[in-house]
This record gives structure tokens, sequence and C-alpha cells, in this order.
């Protein structure tokens, strides 16, 4: 029977039946608990759809495209080759129901592939359309003062790395859709809709960038105008500051301790502040490349205002605290900080005495510092 069907053609029924099983061996089953090669192809196809590029077995998109091509024209030979009935002695085989399950087999490999492939062009456009919303949302921020206009400019100084990133994840993601319009791969109506999304919002983007610029240069010439005029109203603010100093010199009132320091906290505060608004136009004057002001009266000031602000503050902390170290419960002063406190401040009030008596304007305030120390 075997040598009568060689000579039909046919391959002999047991080296059938053997290509039957080695075809099923490469494709992947879905009925479980066949054959331990059906097992192996069911985790194959696993990996597949998992697709996770860190995992050692996960197929790249050239290795996907060339399995699909020989499993589709493996399926094409089966329906060519493989007969109805084969002949098998006396009797006659159907093999119909077989060689559709083993079709079935195959292009359930196929569609996994295929959805693998998608599984990646959705994820790869997903990516880059967020990627390119949040250059966009970058873009149309409208910087409110110098700070925001530079860092705006350093973000587009360096948005070519960035672009060029979701400019590859986009190259991949139409390579996938490129292969599954290949094999006339059906999508859906979500994918296609992310795909256009995808398509057309990096021009969007790129062709704004050359209008922002634009507009940061518009904004650039705005922002200098403006910090002229901080300059101009920062000299005024010095002139204040000076006149208030040297009345602040004069204080000498011994019986109007904390008083004073109201007046003298009040001044530190503003001569702070006037320091940190020097720092802020130097940075905003290094931001356009200009030679950074140089405001000698308030360095002047602030040297001259710290001997004062020192005895005020030393006097307010003494004279507050001292009606509770000589009336409070004795137990509840620290004996060591106590000690401590009434060295360093005589000794500050010393050292501003010898201090201030090389100015005439400040004998007051000598006068209060000799007081405290006696």
């Amino acid at each position: 029977a075997a040598k009568a069907a060689e000579e039909d053609g046919a391959p002999p029924p047991d080296e059938a039946g053997e290509d039957d099983e080695e075809e099923e061996e490469e494709e992947d089953s879905d009925e479980e608990g066949d054959s331990d090669e059906e097992g192996e192809g069911e985790e194959d196809i696993e990996d597949i759809l998992a697709a996770d590029p860190s995992r050692p077995r996960s197929r790249t998109l050239r290795e996907l495209q060339v399995e699909i091509a020989r499993l589709r024209h493996e399926r094409d030979q089966i329906w060519s080759i493989s007969q109805d009935v084969v002949p098998y002695g006396l009797i006659n085989v159907k093999c119909g129901q077989a060689r559709a399950v083993l079709i079935a087999r195959v292009e359930a490999r196929i569609d996994a592939m295929l959805g693998v492939i998608a599984m990646r062009a959705s994820r790869a456009f997903a990516d880059a359309l967020k990627g390119w919303g949040e250059v966009d949302k970058q873009l149309r921020i409208v910087p409110g003062n110098t700070e925001e206009l530079d860092a705006v400019k350093r973000y587009i100084a360096g948005i070519e790395a960035e672009t060029a990133e979701l400019q590859a994840k986009q190259m991949y993601a139409e390579k996938c859709v490129w292969v599954l319009e290949s094999f006339q791969h059906v999508t859906s109506q979500e994918d296609c809709t992310l795909t256009w999304k995808a398509r057309s919002l990096p021009a969007q983007v790129l062709a704004s960038i050359e209008d922002h610029e634009y507009r940061l240069e518009e904004d650039r010439k705005r922002f200098e105008g403006a910090l002229d005029k901080q300059r101009e109203l920062f000299m005024t603010t010095l002139e204040g500051l000076q006149s208030r100093t040297k009345d602040a010199c004069k204080l000498g009132d011994y019986e109007a301790i904390e008083e004073t320091w109201v007046t003298i906290e009040a001044l530190h505060n503003d001569l702070q502040a006037a320091e940190t608004e020097m720092r802020l136009i130097n940075s905003r004057e290094k931001i356009f490349k200009m030679r950074e002001s140089v405001f000698p009266q308030l360095l002047s000031t602030l040297k001259q205002f710290e001997p004062f602000f020192q005895l005020w503050e030393t006097a307010n902390d003494f004279t507050v605290n001292y009606p509770a170290w000589m009336l409070g419960p004795f137990a509840d002063i620290d004996a060591e900080e106590l000690e401590e406190k009434v060295v360093t401040s005589m000794k500050t009030f010393k050292r501003l005495e010898r201090q201030l008596s090389k100015d005439r304007d400040s004998d007051g305030a000598r006068q209060v510092a000799g007081k405290m120390f006696s």
C-alpha cells in the first residue's frame, strides 16, 4: 500500500503522519495537554504576545515579519499540496478536517504575531503623541518675567535631542504600520485615530518652534525695557535707604530700646530686600549678556548699618529677657545658657562702644552701648 501510494505521488501513510506531526510541532497549539511539543508552542506565543524587549526571546520587528511570511507560505503550501482524500490500501482516508485544523493553527499564530506588531505600533504612537503634547505645552508657555523667558529659551535650545527621540519612536511605529499593511492586517478604529493624530502633531509642533522663537525675541525686548525701569526704581529706593540709615545712626534713647528696635528691624529687613533685588537685577543682566551693574551705595550702607543693627538687636534681646532672669522662677533659669548670653552680650557692647566712638554722629548709640555694658 505504501509503495502504491508513492507511485500515485502521495507520501506513505506513516510518513504522512510523521509530516503532520512535525507541522504541528512547529505551529502553536491552542489545545492544552496534547503533547510536550504543543506546550512549547504555547509558551512561544505567550512570549511573542508579551513583546517585552527586556525578555531574551522577544522578537524584533524584522524577525516577526520574516516569521509571518514563512507561516503564510506554509499555509498556502498546505492548501495547494494536501489532498482531501488519501488512498490507504483498500480504503480512502479523509484528511480535510486535519488540514483545516492545521491551517487554523497556522493562522492563529499569524494573527498573534500581527497583534504583537499592532500593539507595538499603538504603544509607540501613544508614547510619541504624549511626548509631542508635552513639547507643545512647553512652547505655549508665555513667559511672565526674565527668568521664565530664559527657561523657555534654554528649553528650545535643547529641544532637538528631545524631538529626535520622539521622531525615532514615531519612525518605529510607522515601520510597524507598514508591516501590518503589507500583510493586509485590519487595525481598529481607535488605532487608526491614534495613528493619524500622531502623524499630524509633530509637523504642527516643529512649525510652531520658529514662531515661538520670534515671539521670544519680542519678549526679550520687552523685558530689557522692564529691566531698565527696574534699575531706575532701585536707585530711588537706595537713596531712601541711605537717608533712613543716616537717621538710624543718630538714635540713642536708652529709655526706648524696644521702640528703637522696631525701627531698626524694619530698616534691616528693607536693606536685606534691597540686597536680594540687587542680585536679581544682576542675574537678569547676565541672562541678557549685559555688564552687571554695581551699586556701591548699597554696599556702603550695609556696612555702615551693621554695628547699629548689632547694638539694638543685642540691647533689645537683653532688655526683653532681663525681667525673667531677675524676677522669674529660679528653677526655670538655665545657668549655662544665661552665662553664655550675658558674657556674649557684654563683649558685644564693649566692642561696639569702642567702634562707635570714632563717629561723632553716633554718640547716642555709643552711650547706649556703654550703659548696657555697665
